[in-house]
């Protein structure tokens, strides 16, 4: 086989092409993070252990009047959000270190 110079570079696009699309592309954030908000522990335990004192002492070892003055105690847990990323808030921070 005998290929012109446009017919050998078409090839070698083409080939680089399909190399690139069947690459594996990786998440920043993974399909299970996302759905965070709205699954998590902390989302959907933390309303409820507010409402019940006796509990959040349980879950936490401490009244939840204690969890907020600690939580004003500590600034430096708030975070910025980036453009790739929400932040984990400062009570969502605070609630992981306790448990």
């Amino acid at each position: 086989m005998d290929f012109s110079s446009d017919e050998e570079l078409f090839i070698i696009a083409s080939i680089a092409e399909e190399e690139e699309k069947a690459k594996k592309k990786r998440l920043w954030v993974h399909n299970i993070n996302k759905k965070r908000d709205e699954h998590g522990e902390f989302h959907t335990l933390f309303p409820d252990l507010l409402q019940d004192e006796s509990k959040f002492f349980k879950y936490f070892r401490m009244s939840s009047q204690k969890f907020f003055e600690l939580l004003e105690m500590l600034p430096q847990l708030q975070k910025q959000d980036t453009n790739f990323r929400r932040c984990i808030p400062p009570d969502e921070r605070l609630a992981i270190t306790l448990k």
